[in-house]
């Protein structure tokens, strides 16, 4: 009973913690991230099983393949660098009239009127019959 409360209280704790992650960012850690990282594993694992199929000794598998780490940390870091170099250079592009980068929903007509919530919003001319029909068959 109290691996089961600890387990939801530590379950509840953590999902109240962490931020929500949005469908895209978890769409693009995946492809951008994980699938990447995981080939880069399957190819060190099967250059380690064959090193070792082939008798080399352990320091020497281990020392190729720390070289080849290296090498690729050191190839995405300079790839990062001039990344960085040709963003300086671009001209950052205006943002359209009306854009939210918080990417907030609009607000409806009636809010933005001043209309208060739970209160109906003032009808527009001819929209009056049928109102009035729910007006008189919804109560």
């Amino acid at each position: 009973m109290i691996k089961v409360q600890l387990l939801l209280f530590f379950f509840i704790w953590l999902r109240g913690t962490l931020p929500r992650v949005r469908y895209d960012q978890l769409m693009k850690l995946g492809w951008k991230v994980l699938i990447p990282v995981s080939v880069v594993w399957l190819m060190l694992v099967a250059t380690v099983r064959t090193l070792k199929n082939e008798n080399y000794d352990f320091a020497d598998i281990a020392l190729y393949v720390g070289g080849g780490v290296l090498v690729l940390l050191l190839l995405s870091f300079v790839a990062d660098m001039f990344r960085e170099k040709s963003k300086g250079a671009e001209q950052p592009a205006e943002e359209p009239a009306g854009f939210d980068p918080i990417g907030r929903i609009p607000r409806p007509a009636a809010a933005r009127a001043g209309v208060a919530a739970g209160t109906a919003a003032p009808l527009a001319p001819g929209a009056g019959a049928d109102c009035q029909w729910r007006a008189r068959y919804s109560q």
